[in-house]
Order: structure tokens, then sequence, then C-alpha cells
């Protein structure tokens, strides 16, 4: 058998990477790629295309929340694909959420593609407090699991 995290574990990263997230809500988690602004000299559709195309492969670019660590390690534990497959998927639309924002708000604005992602994320902000309290509830969801 395959080593899966336990869901100690998985409780202790929920609770200290949620509250990571949640003290220092604009850190970037790990990753190594990120996709230069110089490539929107590409125009915007192909910038757009390839940001998304990066974006999408979640744990090849910078991850910006260690939430998602989170989010693998429960999956793992919980060895049930249709889960891994809803928390992935989830994932993957809300990245593409946030690529078609920057895409629209750049075709209204008439604004370089690169301008207007900053835009999104700063207009989202807020999002990664509630990401972390949800993964800290998680965290504590677990130990009760274990105590109950």
């Amino acid at each position: 058998m395959i080593w899966s995290p336990g869901r100690a574990l998985v409780a202790c990263l929920a609770i200290v990477l949620g509250g990571l997230r949640f003290a220092r809500p604009r850190t970037i988690g790990m990753g190594g790629f990120k996709v230069p602004q110089h490539w929107a000299a590409f125009g915007d559709a192909p910038y757009m295309a390839l940001f998304g195309f990066f974006l999408g492969m979640g744990l090849v670019t910078t991850v910006p929340s260690t939430v998602m660590v989170v989010l693998a390690a429960w999956v793992w534990h919980a060895h049930n694909l249709v889960l891994a497959a809803a928390v992935f998927w989830s994932f993957a639309l809300g990245r593409l959420g946030t690529t078609v924002a920057a895409w629209a708000l750049s075709r209204r604005s008439q604004e370089e593609a690169f301008v207007t992602a900053n835009e999104v994320e700063r207009r989202i902000a807020g999002v990664a407090r509630v990401e972390a309290a949800v993964a800290i509830a998680l965290g504590f969801v677990l130990v009760l699991e274990s105590v109950i």
C-alpha cells in the first residue's frame, strides 16, 4: 500500500497553513514558475491563453495559496476519486474564473492583459482570508472527528 497522510497530519496542515494564509494573505506559496509579464508583447489573446494554460496546471506555476497543499493532502487521505475530481475541478474553475475576468476587463478597458490581471487580483484579495478560514475549519473538523 502507498503511504497516505493520516487525519492528524492533514488536520495540522489545515490549521497551520490556513493560519499562515489568514495572517499573511498576500504571501505567495510554493512553485517556481510565474508567467512573465513581458509575454504580453505577443498580444492579449496569446498572453491570456499561455497564462491560462500554465495557471491551470496548478502546481507547475507559483501556487498563490498554501491551502492548495492542504486540499491535496485531504483528498489523498480521503481515498475518494469522486471527491478528488470535485476538489480539483473546483480549483480549476476558480482559476479559470479569474483568467476570464482578467480577459473581460482587458477587453472592456483596453488595458494590457497583465494590468487587468493585477486589477482582478486586487479586487479578490479578501477571498484569501475566507479560504484560510475554511481550511482552519476543515482542520478542526478533522480533529473533532478523531476525538468523537
